[in-house]
């Protein structure tokens, strides 16, 4: 659907939640340098661009761009270097902007997770910057194995450092400004509600 709105811009959506803006060129004829598949392929960058780290799956339904299409698009703009594409052995395909570098990239989708970013945040709270599995598991209401099994997930992904000490491990955040900012941010992203 393409839509022009009083200003002469050219306004195309296919979906109420993602909208391109181009300008019309003089003399009331559309700008025969903007095919129809470059809209669709900036639809697709742009919707990259506000929810960094988006699953294809919701890329899908945000866009309203057909499976095939989609698949094929993201392809040439992952070739084009225009988007960044991140496929997990579980199925999952994540999708960034092409100018985040692969380690915020990866806190990106680990933030996404919600036991993660329950622990970001009471990690965030903590004094002295550091808690035991005993403290986080009691914060975020999880049984001291599952708290663990996510501290060791996010270590092994560069979130959270381990501290020993005599009897017991503390954790902490390894990179506490970016991923400040990162919430911060990116907070405006549905999925990071």
């Amino acid at each position: 659907m393409i839509i022009e709105n009083n200003n002469g811009n050219i306004i195309f959506s296919r979906s109420d939640q993602c909208s391109l803006i181009y300008q019309k060129d003089v003399g009331n004829s559309y700008n025969p340098g903007i095919k129809k598949i470059e809209i669709k392929r900036q639809l697709i960058v742009t919707a990259i661009e506000q929810d960094p780290g988006i699953t294809y799956k919701d890329l899908l339904r945000k866009t309203a761009v057909s499976n095939g299409s989609l698949s094929w698009n993201v392809k040439v703009l992952e070739t084009q270097k225009k988007v960044r594409v991140s496929r997990s052995g579980n199925g999952n395909t994540h999708l960034y902007p092409a100018y985040l570098d692969e380690h915020i990239c990866s806190l990106l989708t680990e933030i996404r997770r919600e036991k993660t970013k329950e622990i970001i945040f009471v990690l965030l709270a903590a004094k002295g910057g550091y808690y035991t599995i005993k403290e986080i598991s009691t914060a975020i209401k999880k049984a001291p194995t599952t708290t663990w099994w996510h501290l060791k997930r996010m270590h092994l992904k560069g979130i959270v450092f381990k501290k020993l000490n005599k009897k017991t491990s503390t954790y902490g955040l390894l990179d506490r400004d970016i991923i400040i900012n990162l919430l911060s941010n990116y907070s405006s992203s549905n999925q990071f509600h």
